[in-house]
């Protein structure tokens, strides 16, 4: 399989919406891929990466409950990044240790903090979590979840100690 490469178009912190240290990465295929919460930067503007070059590291900034890599991928709309990740040969880079390099295309964020405070069909927020997290654990997206619990003014800002409906 050919490496796939592409170039840094943004990188540092610019924090776009809440994402904090932030890298935008431009596939030479096509895919924007969108990287933030990140605690350093490796790159800059400018500078052209392949799979598997150490970018920058996970980390807790801007609008964030605990260390992890928000990734967003985009072709023409929205892309499952588990499934184009593993396309390129991006997934498996090994084990995440904090603060854990952040590999050109590739999501190595921890595993998600299991959801221990669930009751019923409601959970309080722990440290690390995020919306995403735990509507997924409960086979559900984020949006509904969102949609259910409307004093959530922004998704990307829920507090360790917010209770969130099922």
């Amino acid at each position: 399989m050919p490496r796939r490469r592409g170039t840094i178009s943004v990188a540092g912190p610019y924090d776009p919406g809440g994402y904090g240290t932030y890298i935008q990465l431009e596939a030479d295929t096509g895919e924007q891929i969108q990287m933030g919460h990140l605690s350093e930067t490796w790159v800059g503007k400018g500078t052209h990466v392949q799979v598997g070059d150490e970018i920058g590291a996970t980390g807790n900034t801007g609008s964030s409950t605990g260390p992890h890599l928000h990734l967003r991928i985009h072709s023409g709309g929205a892309v499952d990044p588990v499934g184009f990740l593993k396309s390129v040969g991006a997934c498996d880079t090994g084990a995440s240790v904090a603060p854990a390099p952040i590999f050109a295309p590739a999501l190595d964020a921890p595993a998600p903090n299991p959801v221990e405070s669930a009751v019923g069909d409601t959970v309080t927020v722990s440290e690390g979590d995020t919306l995403f997290d735990l509507a997924s654990t409960r086979g559900k997206n984020w949006q509904e979840v969102w949609a259910m619990n409307a004093w959530i003014t922004d998704p990307d800002q829920i507090f360790v100690g917010d209770v969130i409906t099922f």
